[in-house]
């Protein structure tokens, strides 16, 4: 499951997106448009003096590198990255990829009540995973659910609800964009899994996918994997100003969207649920 999640998602360690300045030292003449974040080389590609190829050479990146990123030329077609806060030269947009960071400073707690349910629970950065042979990796997330069902719903550990359960969820997310298009907003995919285990010992995996635009600042369903447990979620978009909101969401739109036979099962493996 998590091969094919991260087939196509790519390396961490940047900075969220930050608004770019009007006018970059060392862009000179050159029209370009605003564009702030950290970049990954996909391969061993020239920087040049000037946005072309015939350009006089003036640094190089080797295939896994990462700079800073001030603009993109009207065409879209390079970028004017930075070397000691100044523009060293342009390298071609297509051999590059935004990259974000996943990391979260502290873990986030929240309460949650849907189809009878109430669940209090705790997201954790556990930390990144590296896809053997790519340079693509995930930052991975657990999540633990404490929940009850019944009577006194509100009142999780208090001893009032009939059923109650804690289970387990992860959470990874693409630090680069699936795909590589530069004349469109860079999206990254997240997605939250429920293993579910009952008795009989069979496993399913209950998967809830989701877009992050963090130019947009919002997060988009995508996809949701096994029917018979979770809702009708279609063309979900909720606000998401940060990585750290759109984790948040994407647990609460992903519990919002399990149905009454994903508790059912939940209830019943009690708490096996991993």
């Amino acid at each position: 499951m998590l091969v094919a999640f991260v087939a196509a998602l790519a390396v961490s360690g940047a900075p969220a997106f930050a608004q770019a300045p009007k006018k970059a030292q060392g862009l000179g003449a050159v029209a370009a448009l605003p564009v702030r974040g950290v970049f990954m080389a996909l391969g061993d590609v020239n920087v040049r003096a000037a946005p072309k190829g015939t350009s006089r050479k003036v640094g190089f990146l080797q295939k896994g590198d990462r700079v800073d990123v001030v603009a993109v030329t009207r065409d879209k077609g390079w970028f004017a990255v930075l070397n000691g806060g100044v523009v060293q030269g342009f390298v071609v947009a297509s051999a590059m990829v935004r990259v974000i960071d996943g990391a979260l400073d502290r873990d986030i707690t929240a309460k949650q009540t849907t189809d009878g349910v109430s669940c209090d629970y705790r997201i954790h950065f556990e930390g990144r995973t590296m896809i053997e042979g790519e340079l693509f990796q995930t930052a991975n997330y657990a999540v633990v659910f404490h929940c009850a069902q019944g009577r006194g719903v509100g009142d999780v550990r208090g001893g009032k609800a009939s059923k109650k359960v804690d289970f387990f969820a992860q959470m990874f997310l693409g630090e680069a964009p699936g795909k590589e298009n530069v004349t469109a907003p860079d999206t990254y995919q997240l997605t939250v899994d429920v293993r579910l285990i009952d008795g009989g010992g069979d496993d399913d995996i209950v998967s809830t996918s989701f877009l992050y635009d963090p130019e947009g600042e919002r997060l988009v369903f995508d996809a949701a994997g096994d029917a018979k447990y979770q809702g009708t979620m279609q063309g979900e978009t909720t606000p998401a100003a940060s990585i750290r909101a759109a984790v948040a969401q994407a647990v609460r739109l992903s519990m919002g969207n399990w149905n009454s036979a994903f508790w059912d099962r939940i209830f019943t493996a009690g708490g096996r649920a991993k």
